[in-house]
């Protein structure tokens, strides 16, 4: 961890004295901004920074992983590191590193068609030089964007489509500066139990997950986890976003009948 010039990082927070408190985030983000000046400058100047941490004490991930995250590098953390243990996994790792395909000095940007709006929000390892431009330094094949749709307004029915486009602009291994779209058509659905029906249950917990780590910065650890647990209906920091998922299905969307076909057919193979 450096401890002298620029960026310099000062002795290791008494982290007992800060959770449970509301001081408990300053754990999470840099202490020093300089670290997400360099992660902004590297992004905007086509360079992805990956770190491979692997320390014996203790070492301020939240100051110096930002420039990583804003880059749309990899972190890759191995604590105590031993040899023994944790060779294979690094090989492996550092192989994945070099052989995946990435592309440089990346810019993408999300769009929707009518009736629909991105919220401000997006996750993700990227520099956010707009509310549309996300900047990547690298941007590989193992790299996920998520994003949150919200209703504009206009009414949709069930005879309507929602398009969405993600286009990206990038430098390849060549040095060819090429674009890449890729378009997406999503049927409306009028009942909330088709919703449930064809819904990614990978992909929404992912996404939630990003969420809960974008919120780390405003809250306690206890307090998320308290928000985002499922268990705990009488939390008083409970939101309708995070609520039990599992509550409206069985309010609007559970059928009986359609139980005992799923088990007619299981009986019948």
């Amino acid at each position: 961890m450096p401890t002298i010039g620029v960026a310099k990082l000062s002795r290791q927070p008494k982290e007992s004295d800060l959770f449970d408190t509301d001081k408990e985030r300053v754990l999470y983000t840099p202490r020093d901004t300089t670290w997400t000046e360099i992660g902004e400058e590297c992004a905007l100047d086509g360079i992805g920074v990956n770190m491979v941490l692997a320390p014996s004490k203790f070492m301020d991930i939240g100051s110096i992983g930002v420039v990583a995250s804003l880059t749309g590098g990899d972190l890759l953390y191995h604590p105590r590191f031993d040899s023994a243990r944790d060779e294979p996994v690094l090989n492996s790792q550092l192989q994945r590193l070099m052989r995946r395909m990435q592309g440089y000095n990346c810019v993408m940007r999300i769009r929707c068609s009518n009736g629909m709006q991105i919220s401000r929000t997006h996750y993700g390892n990227f520099c956010q030089t707009s509310p549309t431009n996300l900047e990547f330094g690298i941007l590989d094949a193992d790299k996920t964007i998520s994003i949150t749709l919200e209703h504009s307004g206009k009414s949709l029915t069930s005879r309507d489509s929602v398009f969405l486009q993600a286009s990206l602009l990038y430098t390849t291994l060549n040095g060819e500066r090429r674009a890449r779209i890729c378009n997406l058509a999503l049927p409306v659905a009028e009942l909330a139990m088709n919703v449930y029906q064809f819904a990614d249950m990978e992909t929404t917990l992912c996404h939630l997950a990003r969420e809960g780590q974008g919120m780390h910065f405003l809250y306690p650890m206890q307090v998320l986890i308290l928000m985002y647990d499922i268990n705990s209906p009488g939390s008083p920091h409970k939101t309708e976003d995070v609520d039990n998922p599992r509550r409206p299905y069985g309010e609007m969307c559970f059928d009986p009948a359609w139980i005992q076909e799923v088990l007619r057919h299981g009986n019948e193979a």
